[in-house]
């Protein structure tokens, strides 16, 4: 079962506060509903929540919020409404496999774009987190497995320093990475980042898994993220997520292929090094406790 709140550009007044740092918050309408679920998934595409966090949806009420709506800026103009569409559809009948309940978010923020505006991604981040009560929220983890996943990563932390004392716990989970020899990984974190597992979030067994993710057709092609999954299932992996202010490690590349598809011109370590820099930026927020 699902329920969608409005987009949150939706839900805005356009009365912008400045803050101590620069960005700028926008102020939910009076009458705009607050996010109150207890957990809360942070999904870069439709479908990475189930990919991550498939246990989460089987076993508590969550709130799903999507980034982008999972359509790649090369898609054809006039297929995009009805990509969208399909995309949403597809969520939700892997839902309904899970037999999860489901309010779903939409921050419309551009597929395969997100680094290019990191302060608007911050921005929508800290209006979200402030507006919401105490929650287990599910980040990314960075794992250099997706442009998209690592920006979300570093935009939660970005925006955690300014998100005032609340009593969140803020969770990582595995998408996927790459292994020493090459291949697609799943189900990993790193240990360095990440030693307080196993976090157990739920249960789902991989066969209903299976069935959940076999739901997203319009992303089976051949050597497609799912269908290697599909071929090399994993359990799910979650962890303490890093302090805001703690440096993002060394790891291996997967997605030199997905940026050349980009044809932005746009360099693995150019990427990683944007998102190091933001990190590294200074800030005078108050910020949440670690």
């Amino acid at each position: 079962m699902a329920r969608e709140l409005l987009p949150h550009s939706q839900r805005v007044d356009n009365t912008r506060q400045p803050t101590k740092t620069g960005v700028r918050l926008r102020l939910l309408d009076e009458e705009a509903p607050a996010l109150t679920r207890s957990a809360i998934v942070l999904a870069p595409h439709p479908d990475d929540e189930v990919l991550g966090c498939a246990g989460v949806l089987a076993t508590r009420p969550t709130t799903v919020v999507h980034i982008t709506d999972g359509v790649p800026p090369w898609a054809p103009v006039q297929s995009v409404p009805t990509l969208v569409t399909r995309r949403i559809e597809e969520c939700e009948a892997a839902w309904s496999v899970l037999q999860a309940t489901v309010t779903r978010v939409s921050l419309h923020h551009q597929d395969a774009r997100l680094f290019l505006n990191i302060p608007r991604l911050v921005e929508d981040l800290v209006a979200l987190f402030t507006t919401t009560s105490s929650s287990d929220i599910h980040v990314p983890a960075y794992e250099r497995g997706h442009p998209d996943h690592d920006t979300v990563h570093v935009a939660v932390q970005l925006a955690r320093r300014h998100v005032p004392r609340q009593n969140h716990t803020w969770i990582g989970y595995s998408l996927y990475s790459v292994d020493p020899s090459g291949a697609t990984r799943f189900g990993f974190l790193d240990p360095i980042d990440y030693p307080h597992l196993p976090m157990d979030p739920g249960s789902v067994s991989l066969g209903v898994k299976r069935r959940a993710i076999r739901e997203f057709s319009s992303q089976m092609s051949a050597g497609s993220i799912l269908t290697q999954w599909l071929g090399n299932s994993a359990s799910e992996r979650y962890g303490q997520l890093p302090h805001w202010a703690a440096p993002l490690s060394i790891l291996p590349c997967l997605y030199e292929r997905r940026l050349t598809e980009m044809d932005d011109g746009i360099q693995p370590e150019t990427l990683d090094n944007l998102l190091r820099s933001s990190l590294a930026t200074p800030t005078s927020a108050s910020g949440e406790a670690p």
